[in-house]
């Protein structure tokens, strides 16, 4: 059984932060202006290279999940280390080595709930159905990483500090 992530209410799945193909620095993918949160368009934006793109939804063969998902965890092999975004397939700015697996965060948000999630003893108010961490894999949840998932969780977070 594939492990997915699913967003949360929250930006993570909104705002990805990925590499700029250009420059390979921290570029974002936002939706665009004025529109639903559903089958919403996306820009990508390099801030620091001004490289841009926009992607729209397909208007043929609909696909009513596009927008609801996000990235999936284990449909990729660990050792690529290319956790990419769904619309335009690019590399993903937060993603280390751990555990012999890739973890990754879609943004900084993502990454605190996150680290949250992992750090917390008791997980009664983060589980419920649609949560993030109920869809969690299994070896970013077992006890016997945590210490390890915690430590690759701040190397992302060091990721961050240069990209504020």
């Amino acid at each position: 059984m594939v492990a997915r992530f699913r967003p949360y209410d929250g930006e993570q799945s909104d705002e990805p932060m990925v590499v700029c193909p250009r420059c390979r620095h921290a570029a974002m993918i936002t939706p665009l202006p004025g529109q639903s949160i559903q089958h919403v368009s996306r820009r990508f934006a390099c801030h620091v290279c001004g490289y841009a793109r926009d992607w729209h939804p397909p208007t043929h063969n609909h696909d009513p999940k596009l927008g609801r998902r996000f990235f999936h965890w284990e449909d990729r092999h660990a050792s690529s280390m290319d956790v990419t975004d769904q619309w335009f397939g690019a590399s993903l700015w937060l993603q280390t080595p751990c555990c012999g697996q890739v973890l990754w965060a879609g943004n900084a948000s993502h990454l605190t709930y996150l680290r949250g999630y992992v750090a917390a003893s008791l997980w009664e108010g983060f589980i419920d159905q649609a949560s993030t961490g109920s869809s969690l894999p299994d070896w970013m949840i077992t006890a016997k990483h945590r210490d390890e998932v915690l430590r690759g969780l701040d190397r992302l977070g060091a990721q961050l500090v240069g990209t504020r």
